[in-house]
């Protein structure tokens, strides 16, 4: 089989999957990444000669995301009868005109980001929440969300594929700070995506706790004012190895987002027996499971309540959380569903 792929980045997910279809397929892969908003007509252009003189020997496109990237390929898939997949990931899902975040809050990139939806002739959510959901998390933004909350009419088939997980990349060590708490946002020196993933709630419920320690993971500085107790410590990045070795330090994990899909950074910290707090947002209750606790309002009194009640960790407790992703989300299980979906399925 050879696969066309398009993405926006190299993330983390792009990686894992590229490698998971390289197992069984030929991949060629388009970065579609404007070094500059002018250069994007540009980017479409190359993006055009790539596909055209690739498509004649190509069986499926795939593309990371939904968004600029993918209009295109679902567009030459249509023409030259060919599959068309989009792995829809949380932000192509979701509009949020508050915060100006998700690609439906943006009218070029929503109707672009709908018709590559209407297009395209599979979607495989990372949640079922990515199809239609309406969260009561946030009081103030929690209008319905979801593929077919904006794309009502996709004739696309829909099928949930978990994220995986590797547990040998991942590894726990009980050398854990007592009241240790961590976060990891990229990005985090923006406003918007500050609030968007509760680094405020994080800021304020560490002023209550002086004796406790926070670490927040994705910028040591922001773009706004803010006043940061000397309890919270910032890290602007963390390669895999520096994040296994913070994770194993700390015993509990923040994921407290307003919006999500089925975020990595959690599972990893899981997987090195860090505990989790995490907002009823998308599949975080599935991923915390028992093993943890879930923040049902975007509410600091319910966070400082929550953690003031927090009993002791055990050892049983952090293997527990290691073993909720081993079991529940591993790379395999993953890899098995796209190798049978592509493979069987046609």
């Amino acid at each position: 089989m050879r696969i066309l792929y398009f993405c926006p980045s190299f993330s983390s997910f792009v990686v894992k999957d590229i490698e998971i279809l390289k197992e069984f397929a030929h991949v060629d892969v388009f970065v579609f990444a404007p070094s500059a908003k002018w250069k994007t007509p540009l980017t479409f252009i190359r993006q055009k000669l790539f596909i055209l003189s690739r498509s004649w020997k190509c069986d499926v496109y795939i593309s990371q995301f939904g968004g600029y990237h993918s209009f295109m390929p679902s567009i030459f898939a249509r023409l030259f009868n060919k599959r068309s997949v989009i792995v829809a990931g949380g932000t192509d899902c979701v509009s949020f005109p508050k915060m100006h975040y998700g690609n439906f809050q943006n009218k070029l990139l929503g109707l672009i980001t709908k018709w590559s939806y209407l297009l395209c002739s599979d979607i495989w959510p990372v949640d079922t929440s990515l199809i239609k959901t309406q969260s009561s998390y946030d009081s103030e933004q929690n209008q319905p969300q979801g593929i077919l909350q904006y794309c009502p009419n996709t004739k696309a088939r829909i099928e949930v594929i978990y994220n995986g997980y590797s547990s040998e990349l991942w590894n726990l060590e009980i050398n854990k700070k007592t009241h240790s708490f961590i976060s990891v946002a990229a990005g985090a020196g923006d406003y918007k995506r500050f609030i968007l993933k509760g680094l405020d709630l994080i800021v304020k419920t560490a002023k209550k706790f002086p004796h406790y320690h926070f670490t927040i993971v994705g910028n040591a500085s922001f773009n706004f004012e803010i006043q940061v107790p000397e309890n919270v410590k910032l890290i602007s990045f963390a390669d895999s190895k520096t994040l296994e070795s913070l994770y194993q330090s700390h015993q509990y994990y923040l994921q407290l987002s307003i919006s999500e899909g089925f975020p990595n950074a959690i599972c990893e910290a899981m997987l090195c027996g860090c505990i989790p707090i995490a907002s009823n947002v998308a599949a975080l209750p599935k991923i915390v499971g028992d093993t943890g606790y879930i923040l049902n309002h975007r509410d600091e009194n319910e966070l400082m309540e929550l953690i003031n009640k927090l009993p002791q960790p055990t050892i049983q407790d952090y293997n527990h959380c290691r073993n909720r992703i081993q079991i529940e989300f591993p790379i395999q299980t993953r890899s098995k569903h796209i190798k049978q979906i592509l493979l069987v399925k046609q």
